[in-house]
């Protein structure tokens, strides 16, 4: 379940981060290095972050006798702006620029279905 969700999230996060780059510079021989190496970085991220942040809120939710569904409703939008807040943070440490930017949508969208897969993945598990 952990596995599954973070080897997604890290394929996601690594697709949008480099369709960014691309967009932003175009296919160069560094978009192509950048591409590998930063499947690499956003896999060990992914799985940190998903390890970190999701799945705990999941096992306390548990021990209060709350269904998937409920857990869900009750900490996804929370969880949502807390992670649209770390975004527009990063873009802000940037100063404003296009980099951060990158960072900061790559980070929000991967975190929003990272939280979805999770969820119907354990909804279909259980």
């Amino acid at each position: 379940m952990i596995g599954r969700t973070g080897l997604k999230s890290a394929v996601l996060s690594t697709v949008i981060f480099n369709l960014l780059i691309i967009s932003e510079e175009g296919l160069k021989d560094e978009s192509i290095i950048i591409l590998f190496i930063s499947f690499i970085i956003l896999t060990v991220i992914s799985f940190t972050a998903i390890t970190l942040t999701i799945y705990p809120i999941y096992l306390l939710s548990t021990s209060y006798n709350l269904t998937k569904k409920q857990v869900f409703t009750k900490y996804f939008p929370y969880y949502s702006m807390f992670y649209f807040t770390i975004s527009i943070w990063f873009y802000y440490l940037s100063n404003f620029e296009n980099f951060g930017l990158l960072i900061g949508v790559t980070i929000f969208f991967t975190a929003m279905f990272a939280w979805v897969w999770l969820f119907s993945d354990i909804k279909n598990n259980n």
